[in-house]
C-alpha cells in the first residue's frame, strides 16, 4: 500500500482527435517563458475545436531543455479562445516545446480499461465535525508519475492495524495545508499480486485521525 500525496487525475474534458489522428498540434517551436504567451503566437492546428473555453487537459509535449530532448508533462488549458500550456515539472535550462502533437493522457479504470471522456467518476463528501476534511472517492487511475510517494507499507493477507505516527513524526508537512490556494490530498494506492478479475474490490481499508 502506497500513500500518494496529491496525485493528478485526468479531467473529464471532451476533446477531439485520437492517437492516430491528434486533435491538437503545435505548428512551430514554442519557448516557455514567464510571459506565458498563448500557443497561437507560433501557430496551432486543431481538429474542429479541440476543447471548449475554461477547460483543460493533462498531457505531454516533446521538448528541448537547452539541447537535450525530453518529454514534458503539463496542463493545456483554454481561455478566451486561446490555448496555454502550464508545465508541471522542473528543469534547469530553457524549455522549448517542439513542433508536433499534444498527447493527452487517457482515463483508465483499475483493470486498464479506458473510461469515456464524459464519465463522472469522482464523488466528495464531508464528515460531520471535520468540516475542513473532504473525503474524495475517484475510481479512475491517476496519471502515472504524478503525486509524491510519502510511504510504502507491505501488507499480508488478513486484517492489520497500523500506527501511522512514525510517518507523521518523520515528515511534519505530510498533510499540512500549504500557503497557496491549492489544498493537498492523500490517496491510498494498493497493488495486489493477484488478478483483479471481474471483482477488483478485494481490499478494504480505513484511516482514523484526531485533531492536533
Amino acid at each position: 500500500m502506497r500513500f500518494k500525496k496529491t496525485p493528478i487525475f485526468q479531467t473529464d474534458t471532451v476533446y477531439t482527435g485520437t492517437l492516430a489522428s491528434p486533435g491538437f498540434t503545435l505548428d512551430a517551436p514554442y519557448v516557455l517563458t514567464a510571459a506565458n504567451e498563448p500557443l497561437s503566437s507560433v501557430g496551432v492546428t486543431e481538429v474542429g475545436t479541440f476543447f471548449d473555453n475554461n477547460e483543460s487537459l493533462y498531457g505531454w509535449f516533446k521538448a528541448l531543455v537547452d539541447s537535450d530532448e525530453v518529454t514534458v508533462f503539463g496542463r493545456l488549458y483554454k481561455v478566451s479562445d486561446e490555448y496555454y500550456f502550464e508545465i508541471l515539472e522542473s528543469y534547469n535550462g530553457t524549455i522549448t516545446l517542439k513542433a508536433g502533437e499534444f498527447l493527452p493522457d487517457p482515463r483508465f479504470e483499475a483493470d486498464g480499461d479506458t473510461i469515456a471522456q464524459t464519465t463522472v467518476t469522482k464523488a466528495t463528501s464531508e464528515k460531520e465535525g471535520l468540516s475542513s476534511i473532504i473525503i474524495a472517492n475517484d475510481t479512475v487511475v491517476p496519471i502515472p508519475g504524478t503525486g509524491i510517494n510519502v510511504a510504502t507499507i507491505y501488507l499480508q493477507a488478513g486484517t492489520e492495524q497500523l500506527d501511522l505516527s512514525p510517518y507523521f513524526d518523520y515528515n511534519k508537512e505530510y498533510l499540512s495545508f500549504p500557503l497557496t490556494d491549492q489544498a493537498d490530498s492523500l490517496y491510498f494506492a494498493v497493488d495486489s499480486d493477484t488478478s483483479a478479475g471481474d471483482s477488483p474490490d478485494q481490499v478494504s481499508l480505513g484511516c482514523t485521525w484526531e485533531e492536533q
